[in-house]
Parts: C-alpha cells; structure tokens; sequence
C-alpha cells in the first residue's frame, strides 16, 4: 500500500522507473483524503466505479461519477473523498511519481 489512510488503498499498476505514476485507488463510502495537499506536477483521474468529490483550491468542488476523466495542476490545494454509498474505484496518474 502506498497511502496510510483508512479505507483508501493506492497500488501502483506498473514495476518500472517512470515520470507517469499509474496508480489503482479504491476508496470506501465516506473515506478520502480531507485535507488539502499541494505538490509538483500533474495529475489525471478515471472513475471506473462509484462517485469522487474532488475539491481544488478549498473553492470548487466536482463530483465525479463512473466514465469521467479529470486532469488538474498538482500545485492546486487539492482533496478528494468519497460521497457515495459503494466503494470507488479510480485510475490516477501523477507525474512525477508522488507516492
């Protein structure tokens, strides 16, 4: 597991040295990450399953539903969490790897 967070498990999808971070991301109803965080880079996210709300900049919130994509600079304040009943499945990307 790449993340300590209580109901949100992180597995990379590749075993390689890489700029692009793939990662699998499942998050449980009501689990996330709830406080805002900031760094380098670049991120992109696929929902495959369930609902997102991701939070930029403590200002705009999207809720994020299965078969949306989403790409964001990694410098905004961001948190994310899941809002729904069913566990959430997601595919992330970061670049540079960040976790």
């Amino acid at each position: 597991m790449l993340f300590e967070t209580p109901g949100v498990i992180m597995q990379n999808l590749y075993d390689i040295d890489t700029v692009l971070q793939s990662m699998l991301i499942t998050v449980d109803p009501g689990a996330g990450n709830l406080d805002s965080y900031a760094h380098e880079g670049e991120e992109f996210l696929y929902l495959i399953d369930g609902q997102l709300d991701l939070t930029l900049d403590e200002i705009d919130t999207y809720r994020l539903r299965a078969g949306d994509a989403m790409t964001f600079a990694s410098t905004r304040p961001h948190r994310w969490a899941n809002p729904g009943t069913v566990k959430t499945t997601i595919v992330w990307v970061n670049t540079p790897p960040t976790f």
